[in-house]
């Protein structure tokens, strides 16, 4: 029961970032090229491996590039 709790917690979190517009993770394009290198898909989960990144932080920064948005 606590750990249903917890998880409703978090999605609750995890969805109001998603449409916060400060942030434009609405904007985010998973299947886009980052830096003609990779997908931003791909870089978010290198981010994420290599300096143990959170997925929210990952996005952000992947999203640096201008290809990871959607117009």
């Amino acid at each position: 029961e606590e750990r249903k709790k917890e998880v409703a917690s978090i999605k609750e979190e995890y969805e109001s970032l998603m449409i916060n517009p400060i942030l434009g993770l609405d904007k985010y394009c998973g299947g886009c090229s980052w830096a003609g290198k990779t997908t931003c898909d791909g870089r978010v989960q290198f981010m994420q491996d290599t300096y143990k990144m959170s997925h929210v932080a990952s996005k952000i920064s992947a999203m640096e590039v201008a290809t990871c948005k959607n117009q």
